[in-house]
């Protein structure tokens, strides 16, 4: 089966999950998440660029307190990436059918983050 083609350029419409809990797992403070919550997390605002190379997917976070670049080589053994807030992360993404799945740990300390699932919807 093929997998999606993110390319292209996406603004972000919905949030499913408690997006505040992923914000503290990321190290967001409490009055960092309580602004984000008061602009509802960037609903028509925050924006990715994406590009998909083969099995490379680049993708600028545009629209928060700065703009950061994630690179994931999909199916590859674990590897460092920059998260969505630039700290350093370690990823290792997979393709499940049409879903793009990234489990995710703190290059830091080797904490976990959580299971992302990305799909076209």
């Amino acid at each position: 089966s093929s997998v999606p083609d993110f390319s292209g350029r996406w603004v972000l419409r919905r949030i499913e999950g408690k997006f505040e809990d992923l914000m503290a797992d990321f190290g967001a403070d409490l009055a960092t998440r309580r602004v984000a919550r008061r602009m509802k997390f960037g609903i028509g605002k925050i924006m990715q660029e994406i590009t998909c190379a083969g099995n490379e997917l680049s993708i600028v976070n545009i629209g928060g307190r700065e703009v950061t670049t994630t690179k994931l080589s999909i199916g590859a053994a674990e590897h460092l990436a920059s998260g969505p807030d630039g700290s350093p992360i370690l990823v290792q993404p997979r393709w499940e059918g049409s879903c793009l799945w990234t489990a995710m740990r703190k290059a830091e300390d080797g904490s976990a983050l959580p299971l992302v699932m990305r799909r076209l919807v």
